[in-house]
This record gives C-alpha cells, structure tokens and sequence, in this order.
C-alpha cells in the first residue's frame, strides 16, 4: 500500500452491511487495498478478511460536519435495495409490487448495482466527474 506500487486505497463506511460489503469486495477486485469501516469493528474485520488487501477497522460517522463535506465531494444515493434495510417492504409482496410498477427498472436495485456505481466512481473513467451527485435508485428520480 506504498505509494511506489501505485495502489489505490478506498475507505467504505458500513462495511458490514449489505450495500458496504458488496462495494468493499468490487473494489478489492478491482485491485483498490480496501479500509473496510464500520462501527460493529467485528463485523468489519469479517468483511475484509475475506478480501484481498483489505483491513477492517472500527469507526463511528456520526460528525455531521464531516458527512456532510463527505457529501459535497466522491456522492452515490442509492435507492431502494433489496438489503435487511428494506425489509419494512420486501417481505410485503404486495406493497413491493405496487412500489416496484412506479419505478422505469420496476425492481429494487442489489448491493451490487450500487458497488458498480462506486467502482465507476472511484475509477480512472470518472476522471472529469466532479461534485456530482450519482443517483442509483431505478430512475426514482428521474
């Protein structure tokens, strides 16, 4: 992880959950040493253990102040993805369908769709997107 191999290094909060993880192993397989982060220091080091080059560290995000310069800079919304987090409305078949008909994907997204995003992101090919706000939500906002 010297500056001489030419290796880049991603930091992911929340690491251990469904979104971090899967964004945590696209970026490991994409050759990023990875800083896997999450307050349950635990569940973190599980994640990266499994992964090449990657350390699992606890850490608490709860400044606002620094979220929200976070934020302002490298910024990925997810939508609705199909995670523990979205329980309240995947285990409801009927409410999923009814939500599902109003988005153009009609789906909920997966954990993996949004590690592409960040991958896309943190990638040479993202080299002139600046300050953007990447919305990953099945055209929810569109």
């Amino acid at each position: 992880m010297t500056a001489d191999t030419g290796r880049r290094v991603a930091a992911v909060t929340g690491a251990a959950g469904g979104i971090g993880a899967a964004v945590c192993a696209r970026l490991a397989a994409d050759g990023f040493a990875v800083a896997c982060l999450d307050y349950r220091a635990d569940l973190a080091s599980e994640v990266a253990a499994g992964l090449s080059g990657a350390r699992g560290y606890g850490m608490d995000v709860r400044d606002a102040g620094s979220v929200r310069a976070a934020a302002g800079r490298n910024c990925v919304c997810p939508g609705l993805i199909d995670t523990e987090m979205a329980d309240w409305i995947r285990l409801d078949e009927e409410a999923l369908h009814r939500w599902s008909a109003t988005l153009p994907a009609q789906r909920m997204g997966t954990p993996a769709e949004i590690a592409d995003a960040v991958s896309f992101l943190a990638s040479d090919h993202a080299s002139y997107l600046q300050g953007s706000v990447l919305m990953v939500d099945g055209g929810g906002t569109a």
